[in-house]
């Protein structure tokens, strides 16, 4: 009977090597029988499908930490591209259902499956990591940042560089609780820890910490920096970050207002000021100027340029001109500051600022902004101010699809507006703007035009696929900038169209008048000289033609004729 057996499983076998030559529905079946095969040569011994060792399952894995990004066009002009980030859903890991056995697929559906950690609050995110209640109650308060704190300190920094940045905004808490860290109990600062909050204060002073190599090439942190700052609201925070603006690190700057998204980690010894620990991975710097006032993070345009630039460089590498994930964020945070500069404001700003301006970056008439600064020198430019005025040639619509976005800023769409002024040489300049004024809607075309003039911030330079005359790609540039309202002008071409009309019809109703009477002139004249010579040959009344002063040879002689009527009229005197 055993003997049977196995010649019925050799013979099928067989049989279903030949389906997929038969059959091509076959092929999968096929595949199962030849893994098992090689299963069980590999593992010496002759096993059957119920005796497998079982798979371990794979769980979904609930958001992936590196973002993706996904190319969206947002333009059919000159074959101008912009790239979109998205945050890519879950990812599902799935096991072909070949390399699992019948009695191994039975067992996992009778296991119930374990739920997905759901992250609702920035506890639960560093749950999820493994930051359980132990490590929040090794950090001791009221004694000065020790070796225990240190160990910790590269594993924050190490999920926080993957933070996501709308829930760092959804989940902080406001600065002036961090005052209050100090006089609360212990299990109160233990529950606590490790929670957003967001701080402000005025820069002082840093230190620069350089990990080993190997910490470098393992976790993606060559080093760090410790910042002392004086906190808004009193106090002194201490603050490790991974990200520093260029500026700040020069020493350049002294007095600066800076601010963080930062994780409290625990109260510092005793000191002249109340000294808090503090985790952040970036620095966000507000120089004193108007942009920086509306809350504009300067230091975001470091990250236009991967590398610093040298003193001569005038503009980014051609890598770092296209929109991708290394500029996203300076691009949308500069798009919402400007867009939040009420009209009323960003007026009295123009107005200040071209009064103030030298007469090379103004037009010839000192009413706007010359673009010539946008195309000689652009990396000086980021982020200073034009009134720019031109014809606007093409005018389209943008959807914001990043969620993350939409939530943090409240941005959905902006405009993208091809702007052509008087200077810039038949070249397009890219303004992008959130809103757009009464009368102008979005258009394209030969015929398509308005001119505006439009305040904006100068962004970065642009740099976009294109093709020359020949087809052949080539990289083309445009000067790309963040505008407020754009303020309709008048056109002016339909009103000098209007007055040459009636001009033209002015001199042709004159000219057909002079025609008129000339023509009337002359029938007048005419008149008068047909009857001058229809009288010219009648007798004078009361006389008869006396054929003998005819002349014999057959003509008249006029002469004659004349004398004796002289003589006749004398006589008669």
């Amino acid at each position: 009977m055993k003997t049977l057996r196995i010649l019925i499983v050799l013979l099928s076998w067989r049989f279903f090597l030949a389906v997929p030559v038969l059959f091509p529905w076959g092929t999968e079946i096929c595949g199962a029988f030849q893994l098992v095969e090689i299963s069980q040569e590999s593992q010496g011994v002759s096993e059957s499908l119920e005796t497998r060792a079982p798979v371990e399952s794979v769980q979904p894995v609930e958001f992936q930490k590196k973002q993706e990004v996904r190319q969206k066009t947002i333009s059919e002009f000159s074959g101008l591209e912009y790239l979109s980030l998205e945050l890519p859903d879950s990812v599902n890991l799935e096991i072909g259902e070949d390399e699992i056995s019948w009695q191994e697929q039975e067992e996992n559906e009778d296991e119930e499956e374990e739920p997905v950690p759901q992250i609702h609050s920035a506890k639960d995110y560093w749950s999820k990591y493994g930051v359980s209640d132990s490590v929040r109650e090794s950090f001791q308060d009221g004694v000065p940042w020790g070796e225990p704190e240190t160990s910790a300190l590269l594993r924050f920094q190490y999920l926080m560089q993957d933070f996501p940045l709308d829930w760092l905004a959804a989940w902080s808490h406001k600065g002036e609780e961090v005052q209050n860290f100090g006089k609360l109990s212990k299990e109160e600062r233990d529950a606590r820890r490790f929670e957003i909050y967001r701080i402000q204060g005025t820069f002082r002073n840093l230190k620069e910490v350089t990990y080993p190599s190997e910490i470098s090439l393992r976790f993606s942190i060559k080093k760090y920096w410790i910042v002392s700052v004086d906190l808004k609201n009193g106090g002194e925070g201490v603050i490790f970050c991974t990200k520093i603006p260029r500026i700040l690190q020069k020493g350049g700057v002294q007095n600066a207002s800076v601010a963080a998204y930062a994780l409290i980690m625990k109260e510092g010894e005793p000191s002249p000021f109340q000294r808090v620990y503090l985790l952040a991975d970036r620095l966000e710097y507000f120089p004193d100027n108007f942009l920086g006032k509306q809350g504009m993070d300067f230091g975001l345009f470091d990250d236009l340029d991967r590398e610093e630039l040298g003193p001569k460089e005038t503009r980014s590498r051609i890598q770092d001109l296209r929109l991708s994930t290394h500029n996203r964020e300076c691009f949308y945070q500069l798009m919402n500051t400007v867009s939040r500069i009420s009209p009323e404001e960003m007026r009295a700003f123009c107005k200040k600022t071209l009064a103030q301006s030298p007469a090379e970056r103004l037009t010839e008439d000192g009413r706007y902004s010359s673009p010539f600064p946008l195309f000689l020198r652009p990396v000086d430019e980021r982020g200073n101010f034009f009134y720019l005025c031109g014809t606007a040639k093409k005018i389209e619509a943008v959807r914001v699809e990043d969620e993350d976005i939409r939530t943090r800023f409240g941005i959905t769409h902006f405009y993208q507006i091809f702007l052509f002024t008087q200077d810039s040489q038949e070249n397009p300049i890219l303004v992008l703007t959130t809103k757009l004024p009464e009368g102008i809607e979005p258009g394209r075309g030969d015929e398509y035009r308005a001119d505006m003039a439009v305040p904006a911030f100068f962004f970065n330079t642009w740099g976009y696929s294109s093709t020359d005359a020949q087809g052949k790609p080539v990289t083309r540039l445009t000067p790309l900038l963040m505008g407020g309202i754009p303020e309709v002008l008048p056109t002016p071409e339909p009103i000098r169209a209007f007055w040459v009309e009636m001009i033209l019809l002015l001199i042709m109703m004159g000219g057909l008048f002079s025609l008129a009477i000339y023509l009337f002139c002359v029938e007048r004249r005419e008149k008068v000289l047909r009857k001058e010579f229809l009288t010219r040959g009648e007798l004078p009344e009361g006389e008869i033609f006396d054929e003998s002063k005819i002349n014999t040879t057959g003509y008249v002689d006029f002469r004659t004729w004349a004398e004796n009527a002289s003589e006749d009229g004398q006589k008669k005197e």
